[in-house]
């Protein structure tokens, strides 16, 4: 259907007062973004949405009101701007950032928002999704970074069974105090029966 004037569709022309209607209804408050030089790259984004604009608006309207309107009728100059300076800043990761930062009608960006934001992304690519951080729960690190606590083990005598010194303590490379220390090692531990039967014949 041909789209005429607002004398023969009254209705045709609603949009043109949505800003009066979403002021009844704010949504999230749009980023405060501080003035900056564009870029070359900025300008190239902008150019580039011109062009999208330009092929993009026939999908919606006919070819008589873009000509008498312009392709500002499907998206304005204002939020293009509005995209080049959000672009700029990171703030256009989803079709709800593009509504939130522009106010760009809710139907076109959702029917029109993925493909807009392809455009954006060819100027400035998403950032890289970032690695989750190690966790320090696990046992292994802990263990790894805490000193050991661990106690180094008593001599224990082969001979006799008592910790705290070998059957060779305090060997002496002198011959004379060899000799000494050899008479004075200690004595083999026993079994508890020969013990017992020692101990039996002694009484």
């Amino acid at each position: 259907m041909t789209v005429c004037c607002d004398l023969c569709n009254p209705e045709a022309f609603d949009f043109l007062n949505a800003s009066a209607a979403s002021s009844k209804h704010r949504g999230p408050a749009k980023s405060n973004i501080k003035k900056f030089t564009m870029t070359t790259t900025d300008h190239k984004l902008q150019a580039a949405l011109y062009d999208w604009r330009d092929d993009t608006a026939p999908l919606k309207f006919s070819a008589a009101m873009i000509e008498d309107i312009g392709s500002h009728l499907f998206i304005s100059d204002e939020i293009i701007d509005r995209i080049v300076k959000c672009a700029h800043v990171g703030k256009l990761s989803s079709v709800s950032d593009l509504h939130k930062e522009t106010r760009w009608r809710r139907e076109l960006a959702n029917e029109f928002g993925d493909a807009l934001l392809r455009v954006v992304r060819q100027f400035y690519p998403p950032p890289p999704p970032q690695a989750p951080a190690p966790s320090n729960s696990g046992s292994g690190t802990s263990q790894d970074s805490a000193p050991s606590s661990r106690k180094r083990a008593l001599y224990k005598c082969s001979a006799c069974g008592n910790p705290g010194h070998t059957s060779m303590f305090l060997v002496c490379f002198t011959y004379p105090l060899a000799l000494i220390l050899r008479r004075t090692r200690c004595k083999p531990r026993l079994p508890e029966e020969e013990r017992e039967s020692q101990s039996t014949t002694r009484e």
